[in-house]
Protein backbone atom coordinates (compact mmCIF):
# COMPACT_ATOMS: atom_id res chain seq x y z
CA UNK A 1 0.00 0.00 0.00
CA UNK A 2 0.98 3.32 -0.88
CA UNK A 3 -0.83 5.83 0.78
CA UNK A 4 0.06 9.16 -1.25
CA UNK A 5 -0.58 6.83 -4.78
CA UNK A 6 -1.99 8.57 -7.53
CA UNK A 7 -5.28 6.99 -8.43
CA UNK A 8 -6.78 7.38 -12.08
CA UNK A 9 -10.12 7.01 -13.19
CA UNK A 10 -10.07 6.61 -16.50
CA UNK A 11 -13.14 7.78 -19.05
CA UNK A 12 -13.86 6.13 -22.41
CA UNK A 13 -16.30 7.39 -25.20
CA UNK A 14 -17.10 7.83 -28.72
CA UNK A 15 -17.82 11.19 -29.99
CA UNK A 16 -19.47 11.64 -33.65
CA UNK A 17 -18.07 15.43 -35.20
CA UNK A 18 -20.50 15.34 -38.20
CA UNK A 19 -24.15 15.44 -38.09
CA UNK A 20 -25.69 12.20 -36.96
CA UNK A 21 -28.44 12.06 -39.10
CA UNK A 22 -25.96 12.94 -42.26
CA UNK A 23 -24.13 10.87 -44.89
CA UNK A 24 -20.78 11.42 -43.32
CA UNK A 25 -21.61 9.67 -39.81
CA UNK A 26 -18.98 7.34 -38.55
CA UNK A 27 -16.75 8.81 -40.88
CA UNK A 28 -15.24 11.38 -38.34
CA UNK A 29 -15.75 9.58 -35.35
CA UNK A 30 -13.24 9.58 -32.80
CA UNK A 31 -12.37 7.16 -29.75
CA UNK A 32 -11.41 9.72 -26.37
CA UNK A 33 -9.91 8.23 -23.47
CA UNK A 34 -9.95 10.76 -20.50
CA UNK A 35 -9.01 10.76 -16.94
CA UNK A 36 -9.41 12.64 -13.87
CA UNK A 37 -7.61 12.18 -10.70
CA UNK A 38 -9.42 10.80 -8.25
CA UNK A 39 -7.26 12.08 -5.09
CA UNK A 40 -8.41 15.41 -5.80
CA UNK A 41 -11.40 17.09 -3.71
CA UNK A 42 -14.81 16.51 -5.07
CA UNK A 43 -14.97 20.78 -5.73
CA UNK A 44 -11.86 20.18 -7.83
CA UNK A 45 -12.95 17.21 -10.03
CA UNK A 46 -16.65 18.28 -10.46
CA UNK A 47 -15.16 21.15 -13.16
CA UNK A 48 -13.81 20.68 -16.86
CA UNK A 49 -10.97 21.67 -16.47
CA UNK A 50 -9.70 18.63 -14.23
CA UNK A 51 -10.30 16.18 -17.26
CA UNK A 52 -7.18 15.39 -19.32
CA UNK A 53 -7.40 14.01 -22.53
CA UNK A 54 -5.03 11.00 -22.53
CA UNK A 55 -5.74 9.53 -26.22
CA UNK A 56 -8.28 10.36 -29.16
CA UNK A 57 -7.91 7.94 -31.44
CA UNK A 58 -9.69 7.23 -35.08
CA UNK A 59 -13.56 5.52 -34.56
CA UNK A 60 -12.58 3.04 -37.55
CA UNK A 61 -9.12 2.63 -36.46
CA UNK A 62 -10.31 1.47 -33.38
CA UNK A 63 -13.08 -0.88 -34.55
CA UNK A 64 -10.50 -2.29 -37.60
CA UNK A 65 -7.52 -2.71 -35.31
CA UNK A 66 -9.38 -3.07 -31.34
CA UNK A 67 -8.04 -1.52 -28.42
CA UNK A 68 -4.83 -3.07 -28.12
CA UNK A 69 -2.69 -0.43 -30.12
CA UNK A 70 -4.29 1.97 -27.40
CA UNK A 71 -4.41 0.25 -24.18
CA UNK A 72 -0.92 -1.09 -24.55
CA UNK A 73 0.82 2.27 -24.58
CA UNK A 74 -1.40 3.61 -21.78
CA UNK A 75 -0.32 0.27 -19.70
CA UNK A 76 3.57 1.31 -20.40
CA UNK A 77 2.93 3.90 -17.94
CA UNK A 78 1.02 2.26 -15.45
CA UNK A 79 3.22 -0.16 -15.18
CA UNK A 80 5.54 2.13 -14.61
CA UNK A 81 3.50 4.35 -11.71
CA UNK A 82 2.51 0.49 -10.40
CA UNK A 83 6.18 -0.58 -9.99
CA UNK A 84 8.17 -0.40 -6.67
CA UNK A 85 10.47 2.49 -8.20
CA UNK A 86 7.39 4.26 -9.67
CA UNK A 87 7.63 6.78 -12.29
CA UNK A 88 10.77 10.08 -12.18
CA UNK A 89 9.38 12.88 -12.56
CA UNK A 90 11.59 15.94 -13.09
CA UNK A 91 9.92 18.47 -10.87
CA UNK A 92 11.59 21.68 -10.38
CA UNK A 93 13.17 22.13 -6.70
CA UNK A 94 12.28 18.04 -5.85
CA UNK A 95 15.33 16.37 -7.62
CA UNK A 96 14.69 12.84 -7.62
CA UNK A 97 10.92 13.12 -7.57
CA UNK A 98 8.63 9.53 -7.99
CA UNK A 99 5.24 8.84 -8.38
CA UNK A 100 3.50 6.01 -8.09
CA UNK A 101 -0.11 4.96 -8.86
CA UNK A 102 -2.72 2.83 -10.72
CA UNK A 103 -5.92 2.90 -12.62
CA UNK A 104 -8.95 2.22 -10.02
CA UNK A 105 -11.85 2.61 -12.28
CA UNK A 106 -12.79 2.41 -16.07
CA UNK A 107 -16.34 3.95 -17.13
CA UNK A 108 -17.79 4.76 -20.15
CA UNK A 109 -21.32 4.26 -21.68
CA UNK A 110 -22.32 0.76 -21.90
CA UNK A 111 -21.53 0.32 -25.90
CA UNK A 112 -17.96 2.07 -25.13
CA UNK A 113 -16.99 -0.06 -22.23
CA UNK A 114 -17.83 -3.16 -24.24
CA UNK A 115 -15.70 -2.54 -27.08
CA UNK A 116 -13.15 -1.78 -24.55
CA UNK A 117 -13.51 -4.84 -22.95
CA UNK A 118 -13.66 -7.00 -25.58
CA UNK A 119 -17.32 -8.20 -24.94
CA UNK A 120 -19.81 -8.71 -27.70
CA UNK A 121 -22.20 -5.83 -28.61
CA UNK A 122 -25.42 -5.46 -26.24
CA UNK A 123 -27.34 -7.75 -29.05
CA UNK A 124 -25.28 -10.43 -27.65
CA UNK A 125 -27.02 -13.40 -25.50
CA UNK A 126 -24.45 -12.74 -22.61
CA UNK A 127 -24.74 -9.01 -22.84
CA UNK A 128 -23.86 -7.91 -19.69
CA UNK A 129 -20.34 -6.91 -18.72
CA UNK A 130 -21.07 -7.33 -14.71
CA UNK A 131 -23.29 -11.07 -14.72
CA UNK A 132 -23.42 -14.33 -16.53
CA UNK A 133 -26.90 -13.64 -16.98
CA UNK A 134 -28.05 -14.93 -20.49
CA UNK A 135 -30.65 -12.36 -22.50
CA UNK A 136 -33.51 -15.23 -22.17
CA UNK A 137 -32.85 -15.78 -18.67
CA UNK A 138 -34.05 -11.94 -17.60
CA UNK A 139 -37.88 -11.67 -17.52
CA UNK A 140 -37.30 -14.89 -15.08
CA UNK A 141 -35.01 -13.30 -12.71
CA UNK A 142 -36.75 -10.83 -10.13
CA UNK A 143 -33.54 -10.44 -7.98
CA UNK A 144 -29.51 -11.11 -7.75
CA UNK A 145 -29.53 -14.11 -5.40
CA UNK A 146 -29.58 -16.18 -8.96
CA UNK A 147 -26.98 -14.01 -11.03
CA UNK A 148 -23.90 -15.42 -11.53
CA UNK A 149 -21.62 -12.38 -11.20
CA UNK A 150 -18.55 -12.10 -13.27
CA UNK A 151 -14.91 -12.68 -11.53
CA UNK A 152 -11.30 -13.37 -12.65
CA UNK A 153 -11.92 -16.94 -12.44
CA UNK A 154 -14.87 -17.06 -14.92
CA UNK A 155 -13.68 -14.64 -16.82
CA UNK A 156 -9.99 -16.14 -17.61
CA UNK A 157 -12.47 -19.67 -18.28
CA UNK A 158 -14.78 -17.74 -20.84
CA UNK A 159 -11.49 -16.34 -22.29
CA UNK A 160 -9.84 -19.51 -22.58
CA UNK A 161 -12.70 -21.09 -24.25
CA UNK A 162 -12.97 -18.47 -26.68
CA UNK A 163 -9.61 -19.05 -27.71
CA UNK A 164 -10.28 -22.42 -28.20
CA UNK A 165 -13.45 -22.08 -30.36
CA UNK A 166 -11.55 -19.24 -32.61
CA UNK A 167 -8.83 -21.74 -33.10
CA UNK A 168 -11.65 -24.31 -34.34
Amino acid sequence: QVPNALRIMLFFDDAEFTNPLGSKTKKHDQGIFNYIIANMPPSFNSQLSSIFPLAICNGSLLRENGFDFVLNEIMQEIHALESNSGMLLEVADLPGFRIRGTIVCLCGDTKGIHEVGGFMSPSADKLCRLCLIRRSEIPAVSDTQSVVFRNRDNYEEGVTNAAVLGKA
